[in-house]
C-alpha cells in the first residue's frame, strides 16, 4: 500500500498521496523494511511540485534510521535531499543533510562533489560561510575540501554576474581562506574575472581586494600587476585616458620597484597605442611624468626607455621628425651610456625610415 501511495505521489505530485503513505508507513513495525528509497525520491517530486519542505524534513529521520541500521549505502538519497533543498533556497537544511554524508570515500563520490560545490558556491552568494566550513569542509581530506573549494570558486567567477560577485566578495574570500593554498587559488579567479571583462564594467578595485588575500609578496605583487595592464590594455581599448592614468597610479600598490617598473613599461607600451591612434604625443610625455615620481633612480631607466621606443614607434607611424627629435632629447636623461648608445641608433634609423617614406 506504501510503495502504491508513494507512486501515485510520485507521478502526480499531490501531496495528499505522500501523507497517506507516511502515515501507513508508520504501521511497520520493522523499520528496516521502510521503502526509504521511494519515499525519498516521490518527496522530492512532491516538494518540487508544492514548494512544502516541511515533507523532506519530515523523512530524514527514517532516512538516518536506514543509513544506520543497514550496510547499504544511502548516499544518493541524502544527496537527492540536498539539491532539493538547494533548489528552495534552503541552504542551511541543505548543509544540515550533506553534513551526514559519513567517509572520505562518500564525499569524494563524483556526485557528492558536485553537490558540494553547489552548496559552496550558494554559501558564497547568501554569505553562509560559516556553516559550510563547520559542517562541511573541517571534517574533509586537505586533498577534497582544495577540490571542491577550487571548483566553486572558479564556478563563481564564471558564472555568478559580476554585481553579485562584488557584493558577496567578503564571502568569497573567506571560502578561498579556507584552501590550503590561497596563493595558487585567488591568481586563477581574477585571471577567470579579467578574462570575462570585469575591468570594462566594474571598479576593479574590487580586485586588488581580493588580491589583499594572497598571503605571499611576490605572488601578490605578481597579480596587481596582471591587474595594472588589464587596466592599462581596456583603457586602450575603450580609448579612455582615465584608465591609463588610474593604472599608474594603483601601480603604487606594487611595493618592489622592479615589478613595479616592469609593470609601468607594459602601461606606457599600452599608452603607445593610443597615442599613435590618435595622434597625441603629449600623451607620452604625460606618461614620463606620471610614473617618473613613482620609480627610484635605478629603475626611471626602463620607464624612459618604454617612453623613448614609443615615441619613436609614434614618429615612424606619423612621419614626424618632431617625434624622433624630441626622443632624442629625452636621450640625455639616459645615465647608462651603452643604453642611450642604443636608443639613438634606434631613433637614427627611425630617422632615415621617415625620410626614405616621405621621399618615396
Amino acid at each position: 500500500i506504501v510503495r502504491q501511495l508513494l507512486r501515485k505521489a510520485e507521478m502526480s505530485g499531490d501531496k495528499w498521496f505522500f501523507e497517506r503513505a507516511l502515515e501507513f508507513n508508520d504501521r511497520i513495525a520493522e523499520r528496516t523494511r521502510y521503502p526509504i528509497k521511494e519515499i525519498v525520491s516521490s518527496a522530492s517530486v512532491v516538494v518540487e511540485r508544492t514548494g512544502d519542505i516541511g515533507l523532506l524534513l519530515r523523512i530524514v529521520p527514517l532516512l538516518d534510521v536506514a543509513a544506520g541500521t543497514s550496510d547499504e549505502s544511502f548516499l544518493s538519497q541524502y544527496l537527492l535531499l540536498s539539491d532539493t533543498l538547494l533548489k528552495r533556497g534552503e541552504i542551511r537544511n541543505a548543509i544540515e543533510i550533506f553534513a551526514r554524508i559519513g567517509g572520505p570515500r562518500e564525499t569524494a563520490n563524483k556526485n557528492a562533489t558536485e553537490t558540494c560545490g553547489r552548496i559552496l558556491r550558494e554559501g558564497v552568494v547568501r554569505d553562509e560561510i560559516a556553516p559550510v566550513r563547520e559542517q562541511i569542509l573541517s571534517p574533509m581530506e586537505t586533498g577534497q575540501r582544495d577540490l571542491v573549494i577550487s571548483r566553486a570558486l572558479a564556478d563563481l567567477c564564471r558564472d555568478v554576474q559580476f554585481p553579485d560577485l562584488v557584493q558577496h566578495l567578503p564571502s568569497l574570500q573567506e571560502l578561498a581562506k579556507e584552501h590550503s593554498a590561497p596563493g595558487t587559488l585567488i591568481p586563477e579567479c581574477i585571471r577567470i574575472l579579467i578574462d570575462r571583462g570585469f575591468i570594462e564594467s566594474q571598479d576593479p578595485s574590487a580586485l586588488l581586494t581580493l588580491a589583499d588575500r594572497i598571503p605571499n609578496r611576490a605572488e601578490r605583487e605578481q597579480v596587481i600587476s596582471a591587474i595594472v595592464i588589464g587596466i592599462a590594455r581596456v583603457g586602450v581599448a575603450l580609448k579612455n585616458r582615465d584608465l591609463l592614468q588610474r593604472a599608474v597610479g594603483l601601480s603604487c600598490e606594487i611595493q618592489e620597484q622592479r615589478p613595479r617598473s616592469e609593470a609601468l613599461g607594459h602601461v606606457i607600451d599600452q599608452a603607445t597605442i593610443l597615442a599613435v591612434e590618435q595622434g597625441d604625443l603629449d600623451l607620452l610625455h604625460r606618461m614620463m611624468r606620471w610614473t617618473g615620481s613613482l620609480l627610484d633612480r635605478d629603475f626611471k631607466l626602463y620607464a624612459i626607455d618604454s617612453v623613448i621606443k614609443g615615441m619613436i614607434t609614434y614618429g615612424i607611424h606619423h612621419r614626424s621628425p618632431k617625434a624622433l627629435n624630441e626622443a632624442y632629447q629625452i636621450t640625455h636623461t639616459v645615465e647608462d651610456p651603452s643604453l642611450q648608445q642604443q636608443q639613438r641608433e634606434a631613433i637614427i634609423e627611425g630617422l632615415i625610415r621617415v625620410g626614405c617614406l616621405r621621399f618615396s
